[in-house]
């Protein structure tokens, strides 16, 4: 197989992320969370952080390990936009009108314990899964992947873990797009370092956290990314 369509990995080094830190939003930021680490600390003040739409939907949600993630990220989310955007104590969906006033993207990917944030002042989009090895992938593979992505896929001897790369890449290219799932996936390509789309040209960048998780991240490519872990 020709290098050219080899998927690079990338080993990330996280910065660890204090509060109130001074964020660029000129600057794509990224933050690694654990859910579990954290809900307890915002459980008796997250509705301080959440809009009433977001309220609602924790509501919906009666299985507890997704509706304490839900809240985690949501929470994380509202008070990430708050030091880029430096406006404190405003109501989460007037914060999310200032965001784009302001021109602050942002994407958000959350799995099993494990949340990804991502900030930025253009396009970004970030995508997470759970590496689950029992996965019927290849009844998605057939119809969504490009021929240069299933010859990659297959041509390695873990085509699980080919294949998490390959979804997440295309996943994260669809939210820094402004897509959402379309019919003809398979006419994208990602296994590239760039992609150009109708709507912009992107570089991708895909990392694994610990041995559970793959992960992409699709933002323009004349921004340098930043990975932040909130312990």
């Amino acid at each position: 197989m020709d290098n050219s369509e080899e998927i690079h990995t990338f080993d990330i080094k996280w910065k660890p992320y204090l509060p109130d830190q001074d964020l660029s939003r000129d600057k794509i930021n990224i933050f690694s969370i654990k859910s579990s680490a954290h809900f307890k600390d915002i459980k008796r003040n997250y509705a301080d952080y959440l809009s009433e739409r977001e309220l609602g939907k924790v509501s919906r949600l009666f299985n507890r390990k997704e509706r304490d993630r839900y809240i985690v990220s949501k929470y994380y989310l509202n008070t990430l936009l708050s030091e880029v955007l430096r406006s404190y104590n405003l109501e989460p969906s007037a914060l999310r009108k200032r965001a784009v006033l302001n021109k602050v993207k942002f994407s958000i990917s959350h799995t099993e314990d494990q949340i990804l944030i991502a900030l930025g002042s253009s396009g970004v989009g970030i995508d997470l899964e759970f590496i689950n090895h029992s996965f019927d992938f290849e009844s998605i593979s057939s119809h969504s992947f490009s021929p240069a992505e299933l010859i990659y896929m297959n041509g390695h001897r873990d085509k699980v873990l080919r294949f998490y790369e390959i979804w997440t890449r295309k996943e994260a290219l669809l939210k820094a797009s402004g897509q959402r799932i379309i019919e003809n996936m398979n006419r994208i390509c990602s296994l590239p370092g760039t992609v150009t789309m109708p709507e912009g040209t992107y570089a991708l960048q895909s990392f694994k956290i610990s041995r559970n998780y793959m992960a992409s991240l699709a933002f323009t490519p004349s921004e340098a990314p930043v990975f932040w872990k909130i312990s």
